[in-house]
């Protein structure tokens, strides 16, 4: 698999792997940047219950990171932020 680099993403991002993805949320056309819109957390919540591996970047303020990635999301991670 080929790697690269963006400048928008940190070296050996998930996203250069194609294992992860920056959501824009478009609401009544606005852009919703607020990580505590309601929106977000309802994709996030969907998102991490989709699957084991499925990652949500709210949990390290990243809130329009979605990640697919085994082992990233341990037991002793515990709920998203705002579900604690």
């Amino acid at each position: 698999m080929q790697k690269f680099e963006d400048g928008e993403h940190r070296r050996n991002s998930f996203h250069h792997l194609g294992q992860a993805a920056d959501l824009l949320l478009y609401i009544d056309g606005d852009y919703i940047e607020d990580g505590d819109n309601p929106a977000w957390r309802h994709i996030a919540e969907r998102w991490e219950g989709m699957h084991p591996a499925a990652v949500s970047g709210a949990r390290w303020k990243d809130t329009n990171h979605l990640t697919l990635y085994e082992g990233l999301r341990s037991k002793e991670a515990g709920p998203l932020p705002w579900l604690a």
